[in-house]
C-alpha cells in the first residue's frame, strides 16, 4: 500500500512571527495569523509510527485517533505547565507575554513542564527565565484545567514561592515584568486559569479583584 504522502507541518512559531491584537477580549480571538503556525494536537491527521491515516475510534470509553495499520492510539493528554506567586511589599509579581498565544497579556512566571525536571523545578526555572529572579519554591497553591491555550490543554500546577536573590528584568519571552498592588493588576490577563488563581489568591486575604 503505497503511503500518504505527510504535510508539512511546523511545531514551533517563529520569533519574527507579527500579530495584529484583535480589540476583543483575548478568549474571543478567532482566526489569527499565528494559527497558521501551531498545529494543535487535535489535527493530527496521520500515524508517526507507519504514516497511514488514523480513524476515530472509541477506546476506554473516549473516542480517539487509532492506526488502522499498526494500532497505535493517540492519547490527547493535557500538557503540564508551572507557575509560581511571588509577592514583595504586598504586590505580585506578573510578566507581560511577548509572543503568541495572546501577546501583551499578563501572566504569572510559568511555563511547560520539561521532561527531566518536577514541577517545582519547573517553577524555579521559569522564574528565572521570565524574570531574573532566584526563587524558593514554598508550597503548592493549586492544581487548575486550563482549557483556552490554543495549542493544547494544559493542566497548570501553581506554587507559592519567595524571592531569594536577583534583579527584576524581562526575560526572552517577557515584553515587561512587574509588581502590582490588587488595584493595579492589569485586566488583559492571558488566561483564564491564571485570572482564577489571583482571585483565589486574593479572596484569601478578603481582597476581591476587579478582573
Amino acid at each position: 500500500m503505497k503511503k500518504p504522502k505527510l504535510p508539512r507541518q511546523t511545531w514551533a512559531r517563529s520569533p519574527a512571527t507579527k500579530v495584529k491584537e484583535s480589540k476583543k477580549s483575548y478568549h474571543r480571538q478567532k482566526k489569527v495569523s499565528w494559527e497558521k503556525e501551531i498545529i494543535p494536537q487535535s489535527r493530527f491527521r496521520y500515524c508517526p509510527l507507519c504514516s497511514a491515516e488514523l480513524v476515530q475510534k472509541k477506546v476506554d470509553l473516549h473516542q480517539r485517533l487509532v492506526c488502522p495499520v499498526c494500532g497505535y492510539v493517540y492519547y490527547n493528554n493535557p500538557f503540564p505547565a508551572c507557575a509560581v506567586i511571588l509577592e514583595k511589599d504586598k504586590k505580585i509579581l506578573l510578566c507581560q507575554r511577548k509572543y503568541p498565544p495572546y501577546p501583551e497579556g499578563w501572566t504569572l512566571p510559568s511555563g511547560f513542564l520539561e521532561a527531566d525536571e518536577t514541577p517545582q523545578q519547573c517553577a524555579i526555572r521559569e522564574a528565572k527565565e521570565e524574570t531574573n529572579l532566584d526563587i524558593a519554591v514554598d508550597n503548592l497553591f493549586g492544581v487548575y484545567a486550563a482549557g483556552d491555550d490554543p495549542r493544547t490543554k494544559v493542566t497548570l500546577i501553581v506554587f507559592k514561592g519567595r524571592i531569594i536573590s536577583g534583579s527584576l528584568e524581562p526575560g526572552d519571552d517577557a515584553k515587561a515584568v512587574g509588581f502590582f498592588a490588587p488595584t493595579e493588576i492589569p485586566q488583559n490577563i492571558a488566561f483564564r486559569a491564571h485570572r482564577q488563581v489571583l482571585r483565589e489568591f486574593y479572596a484569601l486575604k478578603n481582597i476581591t479583584l476587579s478582573i
